[in-house]
């Protein structure tokens, strides 16, 4: 995904959606510390260290040098590991510290040099799903109904409120499907006319379904996969049946007869005619009429 430039309008305010938008980690201010080095690696430092230093015994005579009080053999419960293992807890309070001028000084050109000022605190939003209990047909969920949440960080419990007044039916969703478009060309008189087919593919066709989807991480091709070149048996996907519906207080008929006539337009590069005759071509699309407990198909 790319963004452009004039689509910026503020360089310091960034939603992550595309590359060059989203915030860098090597700007963060912990990012590059003044003083990086470990325990471990301050105890390789101190060793190497000490193999320079020669070491004078009780009677300052030089004696080799001051390796062999940092060798692996020594164990950490020795009294002069002890001390040193306590000098490094205290070195590293003074780290922290001096890593903590990064910070500072990016605050200071920020707030200082910059003038910036932070943005206000807005109220964090959240997506709730809502189930019915089973002897509930529906309920209408008011404004501002509170919603406890988990506690934050600082063991706060957070509550969130709904925005406006929510009817909540027992509506679910029946199926989820996976819908891909391929697009192939077709010899007509000797012209290339260039087509679209649907394909279809049922992911979950239950509340069962879904969840298990979701504990196992399965994933598939958002966009499916090309299949009008495949040979059936290796197709996965199937042709796609869709269409549109209408909707009118005219066409509630609750009694009575009623002629109605629906019209199609077809783009001019789509000659229905070159694939069905006009006297069959309404058989290529299947009517249904609601009813009240089902589609009815009118032929």
């Amino acid at each position: 995904m790319s963004c452009l430039d004039n689509d910026i309008r503020n360089p310091l305010r960034r939603d992550g959606t595309c590359r060059p938008d989203r915030w860098f980690v090597a700007l963060g201010e912990e990012f590059v510390k003044i003083d990086e080095r470990s325990e471990a690696e301050l105890q390789e430092l101190t060793k190497a260290i000490a193999a320079g230093i020669i070491f004078y015994d009780l009677n300052n005579q030089p004696n080799r040098d001051w390796s062999a009080f940092f060798d692996k053999t020594v164990p950490e419960a020795a009294p002069h590991m002890a001390l040193f293992k306590a000098f490094l807890a205290m070195f590293a309070q003074a780290q922290n510290h001096v890593n903590t001028l990064t910070r500072s000084h990016l605050e200071h050109y920020y707030k200082t040099v910059l003038q910036l000022k932070p943005l206000v605190a807005v109220p964090d939003k959240a997506v709730v799903v809502w189930e019915l209990a089973k002897n509930v047909q529906k309920h209408l969920l008011i404004a501002r109904t509170p919603i406890s949440a988990e506690k934050d960080k600082t063991q706060v419990e957070r509550i969130y409120r709904t925005e406006r007044d929510t009817v909540l039916n027992r509506a679910y969703l029946d199926v989820v499907q996976q819908l891909a478009f391929d697009k192939y060309s077709i010899n007509i008189n000797g012209s290339f006319k260039s087509f679209t087919k649907p394909f279809s593919k049922k992911l979950a066709t239950s509340k069962a379904d879904l969840e298990k989807m979701t504990k196992n991480g399965e994933h598939w091709p958002l966009f499916g996969i090309q299949q009008y070149n495949l040979a059936a048996p290796d197709r996965t996907m199937e042709d796609a049946e869709f269409g549109f519906a209408i909707a009118h207080p005219v066409l509630l008929m609750a009694e009575g007869r009623r002629r109605l006539t629906l019209t199609l337009n077809f783009a001019t590069a789509f000659d229905p005619s070159k694939f069905y005759p006009s006297a069959q071509f309404k058989y290529a699309l299947k009517y249904y009429l609601s009813g009240t407990g089902q589609w009815l198909e009118v032929w």
